[in-house]
């Protein structure tokens, strides 16, 4: 019931939602005018529509993720040992952080990198022979940014997965370091993977998996 509600009231405010969530494609371009012009289509008339519903319901998961939480905690508590229970307590509020760390640094570097690339491809009549403009469709800018930020989330859980697989002694401190420059190499094709074809954008993922790595380490 609650996550039907808030998917309602995130509804409610969708456009100003797509509005937020538009920001990294404006926040790319200097010319002040050029921001006032750009502008998210949609070709198919259910367009809008079903991608104001999508991006509802996905801001309302996100939203409604630590009462989520909670409830499979609470599922799983009576059948733990007391070390588990602690283990668990002490791992899930960095995981939060790196959860939400994840988002911002999604929002504020990774989205704005990948779009100014994109945008880069534009050019105009006093530059080319022809000009070329970027109209994002709606569903495909929404679908990228949520897209990109899910992703980002799943990678930021990676040093809780290591520190689980420590604790089941699957893996120890001597491993991770004598694989150290396995996981550097591993990180630099996923972001290859993940991100479009511009090498900033697979620097910066690299770089933020390569910290999370080192701070396992230490």
């Amino acid at each position: 019931i609650s996550y039907l509600l808030i998917t309602i009231i995130c509804y409610i405010f969708a456009e100003e939602l797509i509005y937020f969530i538009a920001k990294p494609l404006t926040s790319t371009v200097s010319n002040t005018d050029v921001i006032n012009t750009k502008r998210l289509i949609y070709t198919n008339i259910t367009e809008a529509f079903i991608t104001q519903l999508k991006l509802s319901f996905y801001v309302a998961t996100y939203l409604m993720l630590p009462t989520i939480m909670y409830s499979l905690w609470s599922f799983v508590k009576p059948g733990l040992y007391s070390n588990e229970k602690r283990f668990i307590k002490n791992t899930f509020i960095p995981s939060m952080i790196l959860f939400v760390l994840s988002i911002l640094l999604s929002y504020k570097l990774l989205i704005p990198t990948i779009y100014k690339f994109f945008i880069g491809f534009e050019t105009s009549f006093e530059s080319s022979m022809i000009s070329i403009e970027l109209e994002a469709k709606i569903s495909e800018y929404v679908s990228t940014i949520l897209q990109t930020i899910f992703i980002m989330s799943l990678l930021s859980q990676y040093p809780i997965i290591i520190l689980v697989l420590m604790y089941l002694d699957i893996i120890d401190y001597k491993w991770l370091i004598g694989r150290r420059k396995l996981f550097i190499f591993s990180f630099f094709c996923l972001g290859a993977l993940v991100t479009p074809p511009d090498v900033l954008s697979q620097i910066i993922l690299a770089t933020i998996l390569l910290v999370l790595y080192d701070c396992n380490l230490n």
